[in-house]
């Protein structure tokens, strides 16, 4: 029966009468000629106290001799014995009672006599099988590996009251039962006063103790009195029982009482006792269990358990859009990162990945981080659809923006400014909308296709655009008179030059100059050799485009950066890939001066540098020059790609940059121009940030607020497992260098071998798996269970102010342990936890980042 019980609790009755109805058939049983309707269908109901007639009958009146089976177990010898006095007097079979006793039915009148001192002659008893003088414990306690252990010494302790006489008249109304069960297969919550046994979180290690209820009947389950150790529940019992004698009318049992009277009474007497433990608090990491989270716990904890999404600037739902591709549902990924960082296309190409050093696989050592950046355009590349404007958020509301700059940032703010239900227009220095995305970066890196999708998608909203009007700072007054609000995010345009010892005025070219002149189909082959100055991704465009220009055979080009290329912003891969194109990278060299000859450069001098202990607070370290070190290279053309500044003239005087607003009514910044040059994450980034400010300032509230949306995973089960962890990460297929030409993508994109390879290794840590700590009974079959070391035994935990796990105290010991702890930067998310846990006490949530209207 405690088989069906767990199927009924974990599957359903249907899979129950599925399971019964399977085992009659194969024992050859008409399962037609049965009536397998509820209870109501099939006969009367059970008396409620069933067991508290004096003198039961069976069937013809034959007499049912019941015996006595104390704490539910009796030994092999004894119930041998009761199997012969079933077969001499009575219908030749042994039953067990719901309360572990024992019957004898189809009993003679005439044996009853003999067969009761029979029994006697046992031990056992033949008598009180009702109330107080019936305490019952559950059969399991002696043989469940999951029962604590105290069980037996509850029930003996509890006798005491049992004889008491000031019970006398409240014995027949009380039913007590105990399980050590935290399965609860014994009826402890259909009891007047059941006991449950389970482990009592303290300061500093767990106890064994009860979760005690009262007033419960096969109708209505007792309500919850409390926890408490195991050495205080007999005090607990003696002051329910004082509580029911003031409070019993008549013949009440204790259910009836609490059903009139309620449980706060038995709460009070129970609360004079003075009992309390020092009870550790619940390890929550979110404020609820499902619906929307809005606390900073809830964010705290979502940044801490999905570190990509986290790191992306744009708040990316990274696991979500993995777990479509893996799905084979590549639309639904690109929705998603359409709408969270607007240029999925292009992001899968030039993005500068912050997510993918943040990727848990780092932390584990389990072959790379998921190759998030290339997953991103796999599907983009294989979408079915092409990309359309999405869904506005709200009805128009007639207030006009105009937007300066069309680079990632502004056409970020463009869109959901639009979606806002603003009216929008950008204005645009060049003749072609997408500023640096355009400009800066080469087709061989940003096909043009991808990105006019994207900027087609967003202008299709209805925004109105206005190209090659230059906007200076009187411009931006005459706009903030036209307009009821102005965004700059013209960019940082403005290249950072070269000022060295004996180089010609102009002789240096900067590098988004000569990016600009390459993608615009200006460009001329440079002389030979190249020597490109800096360590970002312009430094490293520059450089293949040069070769690009050149030829692979005519001549040097090399890229110089002044520290080591772990601080270069360019990621190794585009280092890998520059060498493979015959660039040389050289590091730890600064130039010094430059040797000229007729206004032609000649050489460049550089001075070798060392790196210190010294920290700046861009976390790089502070260089110094190494003295007596210096050297003349080459030098035929000079390319500085060592940054841009922000173009201040187009601000109004007196203007005050604060965030995304200024001192000037009604003027916002967003992107490059507010805090210098970045790259197209941070801009897209801001230009949603400056979306939402710009919304507030104009409709007077908050209309939309970030939320964690929690939802229960049916079955807890995501598909993930340890195999996956294991899979190697192909590389990204590339064009061959000798086919490579400056407008052809060099990276090919995924197949779908390689793009499922890598979405499977995904952790999913959207997935939150969480112990209950009031169910948790601390058998450690999770930890037996689990693929690496991610349930931990732990002592003490740690919050940090907002409410997040910080830190916590590992122990050994299982009687240490405080809690039974899932920790989420190692958990792999393959559920064999809450599979395996026989008490339900593991669950399985799915967490997502996401806006929704705000109810004022």
């Amino acid at each position: 029966m405690s088989r069906l019980k767990f199927v009924v609790h974990r599957k359903g009755i249907d899979a129950c009468r599925e399971i019964v109805s399977e085992d009659l058939v194969q024992r050859g049983v008409d399962i037609a000629l049965l009536r397998t309707g509820s209870i109501d269908e099939c006969g009367p109901l059970h008396p409620p106290r069933p067991l508290a007639e004096p003198d039961p009958r069976g069937l013809g009146g034959t007499l049912i001799q019941r015996v006595k089976v104390p704490k539910g177990e009796v030994s092999f010898r004894t119930f041998h014995r009761l199997a012969e006095l079933t077969e001499m007097y009575g219908d030749k079979l042994l039953r067990t009672t719901n309360r572990q006793n024992i019957e004898i039915q189809g009993v003679r009148a005439e044996d009853g006599e003999a067969l009761r001192r029979a029994v006697l002659d046992l031990g056992l008893e033949t008598s009180d099988f009702f109330g107080l003088t019936d305490v019952v414990t559950c059969v399991g306690t002696t043989y469940c590996p999951l029962a604590v252990t105290r069980t037996h010494d509850l029930f003996d302790m509890l006798q005491e009251l049992v004889a008491d006489s000031a019970y006398a008249a409240v014995r027949d109304a009380v039913v007590v039962n105990i399980t050590g069960c935290p399965n609860a297969c014994s009826p402890y919550r259909i009891a007047d006063l059941g006991f449950r046994g389970m482990r009592l979180r303290t300061k500093l290690g767990s106890v064994e103790g009860y979760e005690t209820r009262i007033g419960g009947t096969q109708q209505r389950h007792g309500e919850l009195l409390g926890t408490f150790r195991f050495e205080d529940c007999v005090n607990i019992t003696r002051a329910v029982l004082n509580a029911f004698l003031e409070l019993r009318s008549g013949r009440e049992t204790l259910a009836d009482n609490v059903a009139r009277v309620g449980i706060e009474p038995y709460r009070k007497a129970v609360a004079g006792l003075g009992i309390t433990h020092e009870a550790a608090c619940l390890p929550a990491e979110y404020s609820v269990d499902v619906g929307d989270g809005a606390s900073e716990l809830d964010k705290a904890t979502y940044a801490k358990d999905v570190p990509c999404a986290a790191a992306c600037p744009a708040g990316t739902r990274v696991p979500q859009y993995i777990e479509r591709i893996a799905a084979g549902d590549l639309d639904g990924a690109y929705l998603i990162n359409q709408e969270d960082n607007v240029f999925p296309g292009v992001l899968g190409r030039v993005c500068s990945r912050p997510c993918e050093p943040a990727c848990r696989h780092n932390r584990t050592g389990t072959e790379g981080e998921v190759r998030i950046c290339h997953l991103k355009r796999y599907a983009s590349d294989g979408r079915s659809f092409t990309p359309s404007p999405l869904e506005p958020w709200f009805e128009p509301s007639g207030r006009r923006v105009a937007i300066v700059g069309s680079g990632p940032s502004g056409l970020t703010a463009a869109r959901e400014l639009r979606r806002y239900g603003h009216d929008v227009t950008i204005f645009e220095a060049e003749k072609v909308l997408g500023g640096m995305m355009r400009l800066a970066i080469p087709a061989f890196r940003l096909p043009r296709k991808a990105l006019d999708a994207e900027v087609a998608a967003i202008m299709e909203s209805g925004i109105q655009v206005r190209t090659g009007e230059w906007v200076d700072s009187e411009r931006v007054v005459e706009l903030l008179g036209e307009f009821d609000a102005v965004l700059l995010a013209a960019g940082a345009i403005r290249p950072w030059s070269l000022d060295l010892p004996g180089l010609p005025e102009d002789a240096a070219v900067a590098g988004v100059t000569f990016m600009r002149a390459f993608n615009l189909d200006r460009a001329r082959p440079p002389d030979a050799p190249v020597i490109v100055i800096g360590g970002g991704f312009t430094a490293v465009d520059c450089a293949r485009a040069a070769r690009r220009l050149l030829g692979p055979d005519g001549g040097d080009v090399s890229l110089v950066y002044r520290r080591t290329e772990a601080q270069m912003s360019a990621g190794l891969s585009e280092i890998e890939e520059i060498r493979g194109e015959g660039i040389e990278v050289r590091t730890l060299l600064a130039p010094v001066s430059v040797r000229a000859d007729g206004g032609r450069l000649r050489g460049v001098t550089f001075q070798r540098m060392m790196l210190t202990d010294e920290v700046r607070e861009d976390g790089k370290p502070v260089i110094k020059p190494l003295e007596g070190s210096e050297f003349e290279e080459p030098c035929g053309t000079l390319v500085a790609a060592i940054g841009q500044s922000r173009v201040i003239e187009v601000f109004p005087k007196g203007t005050e940059v604060d965030g995304t607003g200024t001192s000037v009514e009604g003027l916002f910044v967003a992107g490059d121009v507010r805090y210098g040059s970045l790259d197209v994450i941070h801009a897209v980034a801001d230009g949603k940030a400056v979306s939402d400010h710009i919304d507030r300032w104009l409709s007077g509230k908050e209309r939309r607020r970030k939320v964690v949306r929690i939802d229960a995973l049916d079955g807890g089960w995501t598909g993930r497992l340890r195999d996956h962890d294991l899979m190697q990460a192909p590389a990204m297929p590339t064009l061959t260098v000798g086919s490579r030409t400056a407008h052809d993508e060099v990276d090919l994109g995924f197949g779908k071998v390689a793009a499922m390879a890598n979405a499977l290794r995904c952790y999913l840590c959207n997935h939150k798996y969480e112990i209950d700590q009031d169910k948790c009974i601390h058998c450690e079959w999770c930890i037996k269970v689990m693929p690496r070391e991610c349930i931990r035994r732990v002592r003490r935990i740690f919050h940090d102010e907002d409410g997040s796990v910080a830190d916590f105290v590992e122990t050994e010991l299982p009687r240490d342990a405080t809690y039974i702890w899932i920790d989420s930067d190692n958990c792999i998310r393959c559920g064999a936890c809450l599979r395996a846990c026989p008490v339900d006490a593991i669950s399985c949530r799915r967490t997502e980042s996401a806006h929704v209207p705000t109810t004022l």
